[in-house]
């Protein structure tokens, strides 16, 4: 709750944020994040209009990750590598399709469908990731009720349960601190 994001400033904030191991990088079309456990490195990837709150909330849930991590050994890494490589593996083979070609288009389904289908059961639904994905919308949409939050992810399309409704409410109540008041 102490990180606030005061610039875009990628030079600003690669050096503001080094003592947390955290690198940010620019992107013309998306934003990502990702913990690198190896390392211990956090990874902000951003496009130069992104929101602050945005980034803090990006890189409130790499830290849950981190916490996690460092609490639980290397558990949480040896379940989720293998389907976090398969997605990646996916994505990196849907952006290399020609959706001009009529094969690779079909070939472009099929690899979508499995990479939406693992994405709803691992990003969204497992505990790690419940956990982390609650902090990231509480601090996002601090200004919505815990009902409001769960009624944008449903809107969004993001698959929701009974653990990220409770982590939800738990970070709701403690949405001041997660704010930075």
């Amino acid at each position: 709750h102490k990180i606030k994001i005061g610039t875009n400033n990628i030079d600003k904030l690669n050096k503001e944020f080094q003592k947390y191991k955290i690198i940010f990088e620019y992107s013309p079309n998306e934003i990502r994040a990702k913990y690198d456990n190896k390392q211990d490195i956090i990874y902000i990837v951003f496009k130069k209009d992104t929101a602050f709150n945005v980034l803090e909330a990006l890189i409130g849930h790499e830290l849950v990750h981190r916490e996690q991590h460092k609490k639980s050994g290397e558990n949480y890494f040896k379940q989720s590598e293998k389907v976090v490589k398969e997605i990646n593996d996916l994505r990196d083979k849907i952006n290399q399709i020609d959706m001009s070609d009529p094969e690779e288009a079909k070939k472009f389904a099929k690899l979508y469908k499995r990479y939406n289908e693992l994405l709803d059961t691992f990003l969204f639904l497992t505990p790690y990731e419940s956990m982390a994905y609650a902090y990231q919308f509480v601090k996002e949409y601090y200004y919505l009720t815990p009902t409001g939050i769960l009624d944008k992810l449903r809107e969004d399309k993001i698959k929701i349960n009974n653990v990220t409704k409770k982590y939800v409410a738990m970070y709701w109540l403690i949405k001041d601190k997660i704010k930075g008041e």
